[in-house]
């Protein structure tokens, strides 16, 4: 069989045929099995879920019937993990209990810990007004007092100890000294003692020493007359040596002469050569043979001469003297030229430069001419720039005041207007502000008999103990007057204040303290105060 239409397997469906479909205005009979199935085909979703629906809540009926039996089972796996849970959960509930105890006195703590900073802070507060100030630099310089007479009564004991320790050791340096003077003494006459006997010594010594000196004596006066003796024989020998140099001198003094004689009698016949030269020349064609032969017999004669001369190194030495005397005179003559050359040159070289110099100087003044006028004009057309700019700004300047001006008279005018408005909104104070003022008034009054008495009770606590120790309280006593404020006017009951009055001239200096032993008439001066102008009122 065919399945069609996801059918089950089974018999298959009857299709009617169009003979057996019913037309209009027929009616059709079906079966009540057919009518059943038709009915089931259409509901068939909505049963499905009532029926899944229905056992879902049977079995959760009977999960719960079975976790109720099993509830009370010990040795099940179920019931010992209830078990655990369960204590589990009580350990839980302890430790909640012990961490809400916990935060319960971390919260005290905190509490007492915001206690204390408060009091702190208002204690710190409270040592930071003027009065508790003041009395605190009073208590201040009263223990500086007190260790001030302390260092004194120290430095007094210190020096009593000192005195006692000099005295003392002045005792003992005396005793010392007495005992030095007795060992001098003792030693003085030792050394006397003992100097005696090294005179007795000395005296012997320079016996013997007077001997020995006058056999040294003796001896010395020998040796004197034989290095005398000596003396005399080397002067003689030194007289004749002195005698053989000059004789030497003088020798050498004549040979120098002959030489000088013998070089001027050649520089004639030099003379009398260039003669003869001058005539060979003159004569030359003629004479040149004979000439030559007479020069050759003069020249040989002059040599034979020569080496006959004694003196030869005196000729070598007053030639070579010649010479370097010719060769001296033509390098001061070269040194002359050159130096004057170089002069010349330098002369010129110099006038160049000055030249130059002009030139360049001409030149940087040209320059600095036109960069001066340069300058010059800039500086004008920038003078002239800056007075333009300043005459602007002069101009915004005024304007500005003038605005400014004009916007100072209409706040004046505003706040003319806001002190009118509020004068008219404030009337008189009512009979329930009043009071309240007054209540207010009280209350400040309570307040400050309070304080009053908070720190006298403070200041007499801390004079109690200065006086203990031993400090002085006479600061802190006129520190802790009642009223504050250090002024030198009377105290204001109401108030609890000291206040400064102060002159109403122009110094502002405060009264003095004292009271006269008569009042004086005198007349309060009050200075005169724009109070127009200061609130604003033009006029």
């Amino acid at each position: 069989a065919e399945v069609e239409h996801g059918r089950r397997q089974g018999t298959p469906k009857s299709i009617p045929s169009e003979e057996e479909i019913p037309r209009k205005g027929q009616t059709l009979v079906i079966p009540h099995a057919e009518w059943m199935r038709i009915t089931a085909s259409l509901t068939s979703t909505d049963k499905k879920v009532e029926d899944a629906k229905a056992r879902a809540d049977a079995r959760k009926t009977m999960h719960e019937a079975s976790k109720a039996m099993v509830k009370s089972w010990d040795n099940t796996i179920e019931g010992q993990r209830q078990k655990r849970l369960e204590a589990r959960k009580t350990r839980e509930e302890k430790e909640e209990a012990e961490k809400v105890k916990i935060d319960i006195e971390e919260a005290k703590f905190q509490a007492n810990q915001r206690k204390e900073a408060i009091e702190k802070a208002s204690t710190m507060v409270y040592y930071q007004t003027d009065r508790v100030k003041t009395f605190h630099g009073a208590l201040v310089l009263t223990e500086v007092l007190r260790e001030r007479e302390a260092q004194l009564k120290l430095k007094q004991a210190k020096e009593e100890r000192t005195k006692l320790i000099n005295d003392k050791y002045i005792q003992v340096q005396e005793k010392a000294l007495e005992q030095a003077a007795h060992a001098e003494r003792e030693v003085a006459l030792q050394k006397t003692k003992e100097g005696d006997e090294v005179a007795r010594f000395q005296l012997s010594q320079i016996s013997e020493r007077e001997k020995s000196h006058k056999k040294t004596r003796d001896d010395l006066l020998a040796e004197q007359a034989r290095l005398e003796q000596q003396a005399a024989e080397y002067g003689e020998q030194l007289r004749k040596l002195a005698a053989e140099r000059h004789q030497g001198k003088l020798d050498f003094r004549g040979q120098l002469e002959r030489h000088l004689a013998e070089k001027k009698a050649l520089e004639e016949l030099d003379k009398k050569r260039k003669e003869l030269e001058e005539e060979e020349n003159r004569l030359y064609t003629e004479g040149k043979k004979k000439m030559t032969v007479l020069r050759k017999q003069k020249e040989t004669v002059l040599l034979h001469e020569l080496q006959h001369t004694q003196e030869k190194m005196a000729n070598l030495l007053a030639q070579q003297m010649v010479q370097k005397s010719n060769d001296e005179n033509e390098k001061i003559a070269k040194a002359v030229a050159e130096q004057d050359a170089k002069k010349a040159e330098e002369e010129q070289l110099k006038q160049e430069h000055q030249a130059e110099q002009c030139r360049e100087i001409n030149k940087h003044r040209a320059r600095v001419m036109e960069e001066t006028e340069r300058r010059r004009a800039e500086q004008l057309e920038y003078d002239r720039e800056l007075l333009k700019q300043r005459v602007i700004q002069d101009h915004k300047f005024h304007t500005k005041n003038q605005e400014k001006q004009k916007r100072r008279a209409g706040e004046a005018r505003a706040l003319q207007e806001h002190h009118k408005l509020q004068m008219s909104e404030w009337g008189p104070k009512t009979e329930k502000e009043k009071a309240e003022d007054l209540a207010l008034m009280d209350a400040h009054q309570e307040m400050l008999e309070v304080e009053e008495k908070q720190f006298q009770e403070y200041v007499s606590k801390v004079i109690e103990e200065a006086g203990t120790r031993g400090a002085p309280t006479q600061v802190l006593k006129k520190a802790a007057s009642v009223g504050a404020g250090g002024g030198h006017g009377g105290f204001l009951t109401g108030a609890f204040v000291r206040p400064s009055f102060k002159t109403m001239d122009v110094t502002g200096v405060e009264l003095p303290s004292y009271q006269p032993s008569r009042p004086l008439s005198t007349s309060i001066r009050q200075w005169p105060v724009d109070t127009h102008k200061r609130m604003g009122f033009n006029a």
